[in-house]
């Protein structure tokens, strides 16, 4: 049997170790700090969580808020009887921090969607709403099954589902389904679900995310930095700048990673 590893006090004698402890004195005599509470942290990004919208404030909240706005507006509006909630959507996308190009793309695809995806994406859920399920789901769905309806998820979810495809086919490093449900949604989705969305969201689009321009995009951001102006969340001169900057040239989008053709298709550069 092999004997404990050995501790440096070991080595000493009952004298050494005795001189030792009476020297000994902690590293500060100060009290540990109390960990950071729920409202310091939110106000690091300077938008407060959970509060109502008047009590948002924040020098994010106003652009955060019309970003929300603009994703709300262009969902379809027979997916559900009820909008989707621009302070969930807001909360959203605070989780996310994605950059603004990302959401202005996100745009571009609830743009494109047509009215006969409301239909497919309701009978896509209700013909496998378990078909990733935990064990705890399926045991609730026996106690109901003689319900004649299946809970189709609110329509918050498509604006998730639009999120979850930008990043996916805009960054190198993008989160999975269940990042999405579990962190950004906070639990109000499952992952099964964000990805039949996902799907039912490409096949009403014809998989056509190339068909998305930069112009198509810059038009996005214009439109989202308008509904900043007119909600009131920006000063004058930032209004000026915003003019200015939708007069220049419109550029590439700046995101991180880079793409190479090779055998006549474009992929991600090859590692060295």
């Amino acid at each position: 049997m092999d004997s404990p590893a050995r501790s440096v006090c070991d080595e000493f004698t009952d004298e050494e170790l005795d001189a030792y402890f009476a020297s000994y004195v902690p590293l500060s005599n100060l009290p540990t700090p109390p960990a950071a509470t729920r409202k310091e942290e939110d106000a690091v990004f300077g938008c407060e969580e959970g509060g109502s919208e008047g009590e948002r404030e924040g020098p994010g909240c106003s652009e955060l808020r019309a970003q929300a706005t603009c994703l709300a507006n262009l969902v379809p509006s027979n997916v559900s009887p009820t909008r989707p909630g621009v302070p969930a959507i807001e909360r959203i996308l605070e989780r996310a921090k994605l950059p603004v190009e990302i959401v202005a793309f996100v745009a571009c695809i609830l743009d494109a969607l047509t009215l006969r995806f409301a239909g497919s994406w309701r009978s896509s859920l209700a013909q496998h709403p378990l078909q990733h399920a935990s064990f705890n789901e399926r045991n609730i769905h026996i106690r109901l099954q003689n319900h004649s309806q299946t809970r189709i998820p609110s329509s918050e979810i498509i604006i998730v589902a639009a999120l979850s495809l930008a990043e996916n086919f805009l960054d190198d490093r993008p989160r999975s389904n269940g990042h999405w449900a579990v962190i950004e949604a906070q639990d109000m989705f499952t992952a099964a679900q964000v990805e039949g969305t996902k799907m039912c969201v490409l096949r009403d689009m014809e998989y056509g995310l190339l068909r998305i321009t930069e112009e198509m995009v810059g038009m996005m951001v214009a439109n989202i930095r308008r509904e900043i102006i007119m909600q009131g969340g920006e000063s004058g001169e930032r209004r000026r700048e915003y003019s200015a900057e939708e007069r220049r040239p419109k550029l590439s989008l700046d995101l991180q990673g880079q793409a190479v053709w090779m055998y006549g298709v474009q992929t991600p550069e090859p590692s060295p």
